[in-house]
C-alpha cells in the first residue's frame, strides 16, 4: 500500500517500551529524555529498525521549517492499555546525517551500541534515524488519533498486532 505524503497537520508516533534495563538499573524512557531536555535545549529520540527514505524526512523538514507544528507522540504499552506523550518535532535526521547536529540523547542509547543485545527490540546497533524534540515529552491522550493511510482510529490499529514502530496520523474527528 503506498502511503499518502504528509499533510500540514499530521505528526508521527513512535512505539517504544516504558521501561529499558541498562547494567541492572530499570530506567523509565520518558524520564531519561525530559532529565536530558531539563539540561539541553534539543533532544534526539532515536527509531531502531528501517529508517523513512530521505524525501520523507525532507518533507517533513520542510512543513516544520515553514512553521508547521509537528508533533511525535510517542506511545507506551502499560497493563491498563496505551499511554501517550508528546513533544514538537523540530527536525527528523537520517543516523548518517548527523555529524554536522551536536545532538544529545539519553546514555542507554551509547549503552546498546556498546551492548547490542540489551534490548531484545533492538535490529541495529544504533538507531536508523533521530526525531529531534523541542520541548519536555508531556503526558497526551490518544483517543484523537487517526492513521493518515487508512484513517484508523491509532488506539484500534495498536490494540491488535501491530509491527510498525512508527506510524503519521493526524490529529481530530473523523473526516466526513
Amino acid at each position: 500500500m503506498k502511503i499518502k505524503p504528509p499533510v500540514k497537520g499530521s505528526h508521527i508516533v513512535l512505539r517504544m517500551k516504558p521501561t529499558v534495563m541498562v547494567r541492572g538499573r530499570c530506567l523509565d524512557v520518558i524520564d531519561e529524555h525530559n532529565k536530558l531536555f531539563d539540561k539541553a535545549s534539543l533532544v534526539g529520540v532515536g527509531k531502531y529498525g528501517i529508517p523513512w527514505q530521505r524525501t520523507r524526512c525532507s518533507e517533513f523538514n520542510n512543513a516544520i521549517n515553514s512553521g508547521v507544528t509537528t508533533y511525535l507522540f510517542i506511545v507506551l504499552k502499560t497493563a491498563n492499555g496505551f499511554k501517550g506523550f508528546r513533544a514538537p518535532i523540530r527536525m527528523i535526521s537520517l543516523s548518517g546525517n548527523l555529524q554536522d547536529l551536536a545532538l544529545k540523547y539519553p546514555e542507554y542509547y551509547n549503552e546498546y551500541r556498546r551492548v547490542p543485545m540489551l534490548y531484545d527490540a533492538v535490529l541495529t546497533v544504533e538507531p536508523s534515524m533521530w526525531f529531534v524534540i523541542s520541548s519536555r515529552l508531556e503526558p497526551h491522550s490518544l483517543a484523537r488519533l487517526r492513521l493518515l493511510s487508512n484513517n484508523r482510529r491509532l488506539l484500534d490499529v495498536l490494540s491488535k498486532p501491530c509491527r510498525s514502530s512508527a506510524m503519521i496520523v493526524l490529529e481530530g474527528k473523523k473526516p466526513h
